[in-house]
C-alpha cells in the first residue's frame, strides 16, 4: 500500500538528518513499514527482527540495515 502522507514523513529532514549526523555521510530512506494501531487499546506488537524476511526477499547481505 502507498500512504502519501507516510511517504512524506520517510522523506521529512526531521527523520533523515540526524541519521546523517550520525552516519556522516547522505542517505535515504529505502523503505519503511508501519504498524497502526488503536492506542492504549490496540494489539501488542513484540519487538522482533525483519533480517530473515529481508535476506529471502531483498537479498539484503548483512543484517546492518
Amino acid at each position: 500500500m502507498y500512504s502519501k502522507p507516510f511517504a512524506k514523513l520517510g522523506r521529512h529532514p526531521r527523520m533523515i538528518e540526524p541519521v546523517q549526523e550520525l552516519l556522516g555521510e547522505e542517505l535515504y530512506m529505502h523503505q519503511f513499514k508501519i504498524n497502526g494501531k488503536m492506542a492504549f487499546e490496540g494489539d501488542v506488537w513484540q519487538w522482533h527482527q525483519d533480517y530473515g524476511t529481508w535476506l529471502n526477499d531483498d537479498m539484503m547481505p548483512t543484517e546492518r540495515a
